[in-house]
């Protein structure tokens, strides 16, 4: 492993048709992410396909296929997050959740999309730019395997915090 600041995705918006939260990378960088809403399951982990990613510490590594080229995969057997079918126990929990490109919740099947900003896109919720995030992804990323954490907000105060500095990095009244 080595010694790369561990990122910490933190959620600020659980809304009805989707989960809006900020990647922050280490040095005041930071990633839009889009998710589906959470959606519980018999097992921890959540419904897989359906629901957001769960909460806590993640392995994050490469992943690649024909549809997911230069990808990251997420792993925490403790929640029940598995990177292949094979891997669960007695069938049960998530694989294959991966941070790839998308704009929209419907890019995502239980995964995470990255972006530049949050937006409004045919008056949907959906992040943009998102092959030129995936970019800073692949550069910043290039030493994996490491941690990731994912979170929800920790109150108003640190909300708030994040939308000063977004409004600020816009130059936007808040």
């Amino acid at each position: 492993m080595s010694a790369h600041p561990t990122p910490v995705l933190v959620r600020h918006a659980y809304l009805p048709s989707c989960t809006l939260g900020w990647l922050h990378l280490g040095g005041g960088e930071k990633l839009a992410t889009i998710e589906r809403p959470w959606q519980p399951g018999d097992h921890p982990g959540g419904l897989p396909s359906e629901s957001c990613v769960p909460e806590g510490l993640y392995l994050l590594g490469r992943h690649s296929s024909d549809k997911f080229p230069d990808v990251f995969a997420l792993t925490a057997p403790d929640l029940g997050v598995w990177y292949q079918p094979a891997d669960r126990p007695e069938g049960w929990g998530r694989y294959g959740i991966l941070i790839h490109l998308g704009n929209f919740v419907r890019n995502v099947q239980g995964c995470i999309a990255v972006g530049m900003s949050h937006t409004i896109i045919t008056g949907q919720q959906a992040v943009d730019k998102s092959q030129a995030a995936m970019a800073i992804l692949r550069d910043c990323w290039s030493d994996l395997p490491f941690s990731l954490v994912i979170r929800a907000t920790r109150g108003t105060e640190e909300a708030w915090q994040g939308r000063l500095a977004s409004a600020s990095d816009q130059n936007q009244e808040v």
